[in-house]
């Protein structure tokens, strides 16, 4: 026994030592480390957490199909992994995604109440089941597989956006529960997008979102060295917008958001519509968050990105500003010494010179 626990640690140090070599992930030995940690997080074979997926599967299916079941590495800090279930044909049919109970759970949430709504409404894949896996609180979420498309079209990311934007009307604003909406949880701000999200997204109504953002743009001021006329110019113009809480329409602005939508996060299914995964951070909020999130993660000039996915939803004046915060605190999430002539070069300057003075 103490042997196993040795080499399983040597095996763990020797992975942590060639990620941070290599920055690997997609290879045999990506996998292998993965699965390692999977295997010791959950306190289970992954042999195991095959059976017991795969059982909970045929149960709901109620069928004894066969399934060629394979695991997959996943990106993201919050996802140990995923079960790819295949038919006989080799095609993906279910995936099982491994995550924290916490954070399964607001998607569960999400997903539960979408299987209520008729299917050519749904946003997102369609849930089969949960299963929570050893005794170390983490789950598998059991849904339909969905595939990457081969372009992603602009028209088809805005029509995922508004028929997001459609299911508003079924959301429960966080501080009037009502049965039979989507009730929105909670969520912790313990990361800098939700710090973002719930600070500021969530309370755009409220003078303490500008002070959260302001607080956010000094945090990194260190990051602006050499730049620091386009910082005074940004923070300015973060203070200024506080005077759009006095005339505040919650119902222009405010409605269900994803919190995290971006190209890896959008998939299609067989007839090829857009839909959402991780739904993690899916809040309600100001649902121009999720396109200048969009928008930040785009690696062409921000002209390109206004002109394909800004301009068609005909902002006015006043929410082209709300877009142009959002955006700026998108951009900057990560913003460092070194990226900050990029950023600033291709995405936020000429943002703020296209939308700032319209």
């Amino acid at each position: 026994m103490e042997l196993r626990l040795n080499f399983k640690y040597l095996l763990k140090s020797t992975c942590t030592v060639l990620s941070k070599l290599f920055r690997v992930k997609n290879n045999k030995s990506g996998s292998l480390c993965a699965q390692l940690n999977l295997e010791e997080q959950v306190g289970k074979s992954l042999e195991n957490i095959v059976f017991d997926v795969e059982s909970l599967l045929q149960n709901k299916l109620k069928t004894t199909q066969q399934l060629k079941t394979r695991f997959k590495l996943m990106g993201g800090a919050n996802n140990l992994g995923m079960l790819i279930h295949s038919g006989v044909d080799g095609n993906p049919i279910y995936i099982s995604k491994i995550e924290g109970c916490y954070l399964a759970g607001r998607e569960l949430n999400f997903l539960e109440w979408q299987n209520q709504i008729p299917a050519q409404q749904h946003v997102a894949p369609a849930l089969l089941g949960q299963l929570k896996l050893g005794s170390n609180n983490f789950c598998a979420l059991v849904m339909q597989a969905l595939k990457p498309p081969l372009v992603y079209d602009a028209t088809k990311v805005i029509d995922l956006y508004q028929r997001m934007g459609c299911l508003s009307g079924s959301v429960a604003r966080p501080d009037h529960p009502e049965p039979g909406k989507l009730q929105i949880l909670p969520i912790e701000p313990n990361t800098k997008i939700t710090k973002v999200i719930h600070y500021v997204v969530s309370q755009l109504h409220n003078e303490q979102a500008f002070d959260y953002a302001a607080k956010f743009l000094d945090e990194r001021s260190l990051s602006f060295k050499g730049y620091e006329s386009e910082f005074a110019q940004i923070y300015d113009f973060t203070v200024s917008l506080r005077s759009i809480t006095q005339d505040f329409d919650r119902n222009l602005y405010y409605g269900l958001l994803h919190g995290d939508f971006k190209k890896s996060n959008i998939l299609e299914d067989v007839q090829g519509v857009f839909k959402v995964v991780d739904l993690q951070y899916y809040s309600y909020g100001v649902r121009l968050w999720d396109m200048a999130f969009y928008c930040s993660k785009e690696t062409s000039h921000f002209e390109i990105s206004y002109e394909d996915l800004i301009k068609p939803l005909r902002l006015n004046p006043q929410q082209q500003k709300v877009f142009l915060l959002l955006y700026i605190l998108a951009s900057f999430l990560h913003v460092n010494e070194k990226n900050i002539k990029k950023i600033l070069r291709k995405k936020v300057k000429p943002a703020y010179a296209l939308l700032n003075s319209q």
